[in-house]
Parts: structure tokens; sequence; C-alpha cells
């Protein structure tokens, strides 16, 4: 978390860093999921099925973990309010891509064996759409960082230091720290 030291100065913790790390593993392993799961539907190879459900697993979980530590980096950076209307859409969509990856996880432990040739239409839509809704939550992430500098040290620094009497700031949580 950020702490405001001594003179305004801010410090980060662990947690700040922790959420651009896990991410990629979220990313990395839905998108191959579904890659995988497409390749082994279209050449009816189960081995390519096998892959995709155990990628699909883990993105689960990364994606969970990543949910996880993006609510505690949240807490943890000082935005302004644009850059924290972005943080919330991003929240969202982060939530939507989870939803739908749990959903897909569930579908195919209940369903007892492979996918039958009625369902798997489905399950791609489905799995496409939540890589559509990963490539626009990635995309207001990067936004965040690239365009606002959100957990980038010495433009949290600069942002506290410039508008810490304006109201365009958005400090959750820190105000009332020492």
């Amino acid at each position: 978390m950020t702490e405001i030291g001594p003179a305004g100065i801010v410090r980060e913790t662990i947690l700040t860093n922790l959420h651009p790390a896990v991410v990629h593993f979220a990313i990395g392993l839905f998108t191959a999921s579904v890659i995988l799961d497409i390749i082994g539907f279209s050449t009816k190879r189960e081995y390519f099925n096998s892959a995709g459900w155990l990628n699909l697993t883990l993105a689960v979980v990364a994606s969970l973990v990543s949910v996880l530590t993006g609510f505690l980096a949240e807490d943890s950076v000082i935005v302004t309010k644009e850059a924290h209307r972005l943080m919330e859409i991003h929240e969202t969509l982060g939530l939507v891509v989870l939803g739908i990856a749990a959903i897909l996880m569930i579908w195919r432990l209940f369903n007892q064996g492979p996918l039958s040739n009625r369902q798997i239409p489905f399950y791609i839509i489905i799995a496409v759409a939540g890589l559509l809704f990963l490539l626009a939550s990635g995309h207001y992430g990067g936004e965040m960082v690239y365009e606002y500098g959100v957990g980038v040290k010495p433009v949290m620094k600069q942002t506290l230091q410039d508008e810490k009497s304006a109201d365009t700031l958005i400090t959750p949580h820190i105000s009332n720290r020492k």
C-alpha cells in the first residue's frame, strides 16, 4: 500500500506492484485456453482440449489472484478523477472476465466428458467474448499506466505535489493514514 511519510513523500509497498506482475498469467493462460480449445474442437484431437482445460483452470486461479491484487493496488495508488474513472471500468471488465472464465470452467467440470457438437459453438462464442472483455480490460489498464501514470512512482509523487489542494485528486484510504 502507499503510505504518506514525512514531508508528504509517497512510499510504495509490494502491493502496488503485485497486480501488474500476476495479471499477465491470467491473460496468457486464458488466451491459450481459448486457442487450444478452438484447435481441439476443430481437429477433434482431445489432447488440445485437455491442454485447453488445464490452461482454463489455471486461468481462473490467475484471474482470481489478479482481481484480488487489483483491489489491493487500487487502495495503494493516488489517482486523478479521470484515471479513477478508467480504473472502475478496468475493474468491472476484470470481474466480467473472471466470471466468464469461471462459468466456462464450471461448465466443463460438470459436463462429464467432452462437449457435444451442439454445445461447442456456444462455448466458443462465450470464450471469445471473454477474450474481447479481456482485451478491453487490458486497454483500460494500459491507458491508466501509460496515459495517467497510475502506479508509476515519479508520477504519483508529482501528482501529489501538483494537485495536493486541487479537487481533481482522489486518494482512497490514504488521506486518513499517518
